[in-house]
């Protein structure tokens, strides 16, 4: 009987570690950060008028463990056809986007499209620019484009001097 108060010990022991160590009743605490990647996404019209605002909103999604800090959203274009204009590069003030956050992190309206001095412009005018959209960040740089076709023809506003 000696051996078996001490086997009884060691046994009840065993049984305690292995189902501690991994038996099905067993917890497991996952680390809830996930390391992905950052996204964004663009909207806006596709086409503008003389009077009307270029318009386009930037959303970003952080899908890494970190706050994400956004330096700045550069905004760069180019005419594709046509004899339109571009503007110059701007970059517009960022923010932090919280781990786990989608965020808009530019909601744009631009002045209105308009023609160079001494307008108005032609008539027809019709133009395809690119717009690109660039959240700028420490951890590197996303970007996207969209392409929008503007009628200008007649337009009356004349741009201002260096815009």
């Amino acid at each position: 009987m000696q051996y078996g108060g001490w086997m009884m010990r060691a046994l009840v022991v065993v049984c305690l570690v292995v189902t501690a160590c991994g038996g099905d009743s067993a917890r497991h605490i996952l680390d809830a950060c996930m390391n992905g990647s950052d996204s964004m996404t663009l909207a806006g019209p596709t086409s503008f008028a003389c009077h009307e605002p270029y318009k386009a909103t930037v959303t970003f999604t952080n899908e890494t463990c970190d706050p994400l800090v956004v330096t700045g959203i550069k905004l760069s274009a180019i005419t594709t056809t046509g004899a339109c204009v571009p503007p110059g590069d701007y970059t517009y003030p960022g923010r932090t986007v919280a781990v786990g956050e989608t965020s808009t992190v530019l909601d744009l309206t631009a002045n209105p499209f308009c023609c160079t001095a001494p307008g108005p412009c032609p008539t027809p005018l019709e133009c395809d620019e690119t717009y690109t959209l660039t959240v700028q960040s420490a951890a590197g740089d996303i970007s996207k484009s969209e392409s929008v076709h503007l009628s200008l023809g007649g337009c009356d506003v004349v741009c201002p001097p260096g815009g």
